[in-house]
């Protein structure tokens, strides 16, 4: 197939996985939405550039430039993608002291660090999840995430969730829930641009997101009992070897 339509079905079938996998996330409480509803709008800009761009591709273009791009994220999330976890997620009783600080007292830190915002908050299985990020930091990476994800046609996920974690602190589960919420709206969007473009062909477009979709209940059901830092490490190997492949192809 032509690269444009190869991209235009990967992001349907990627809208789908993704959501399928935010319900059961949303349901286990691992979604950062407060700051998913951010990113996501950020990522919409990007989706719409991103499809534009897809319609240049050659297939051999595209081939080195997707293996390019994955490589560089395998390698970035293999070498630096340790988990904080164990800083992230912190005895409950901490917490609590924590969120019973004064509104004044948390006021006049954010004002000190411009974008700043903390999150604490407890998901279905009772962990306590504690982390602050810059929050313009992550609105102007999802926008770049949202580009690559509409050209490439690969899940935003790949990029957003290392970026995430090394960048932002995230706990690793809580970055790969809320990273699949960002990603359910940026693909939708990016699907519908390239619909219009004509990069679209519907029978693989619906068997792969049938596919898309039960896979993705399988692994979100299974992923909590999976610890972060070997999420990151076979993420990154796995991406290695597809984009190696990419490349030989």
């Amino acid at each position: 197939m032509p690269a444009q339509a190869v991209v235009g079905i990967s992001l349907t079938m990627v809208f789908f996985n993704a959501l399928s996998s935010s319900i059961t996330y949303w349901r286990q409480k691992r979604i950062d939405l407060t700051t998913g509803w951010k990113f996501t709008l950020a990522t919409i800009p990007g989706a719409i550039l991103g499809s534009q761009l897809a319609a240049y591709f050659t297939n051999q273009g595209f081939g080195v430039t997707f293996g390019l791009v994955l490589i560089l994220v395998a390698v970035l999330m293999f070498f630096r993608g340790d988990s904080r976890e164990a800083q992230s997620t912190r005895n409950i009783q901490q917490e609590k002291k924590r969120v019973e600080e004064t509104s004044q007292q948390k006021t006049e830190r954010r004002t000190k660090r411009a974008g700043w915002v903390e999150r604490v908050y407890q998901d279905a299985e009772g962990k306590v999840h504690y982390y602050s990020f810059n929050e313009y930091l992550g609105i102007g990476l999802s926008l770049g995430v949202g580009f690559l994800s509409s050209a490439l046609g690969i899940g935003g996920g790949i990029i957003h969730v290392p970026l995430m974690v090394m960048l932002m602190h995230f706990p690793p589960h809580v970055a790969t829930a809320t990273s699949l919420f960002i990603l359910t709206g940026s693909s939708l969007v990016g699907s519908i641009s390239h619909l219009f473009l004509g990069h679209f062909v519907w029978p693989p477009a619906i068997a792969l997101s049938i596919g898309g979709i039960l896979g993705a209940q399988i692994i979100s059901r299974q992923s909590v009992k999976i610890k972060g830092r070997n999420i990151i490490k076979v993420f990154a190997v796995v991406l290695f070897l597809v984009g190696w492949q990419m490349m030989l192809g």
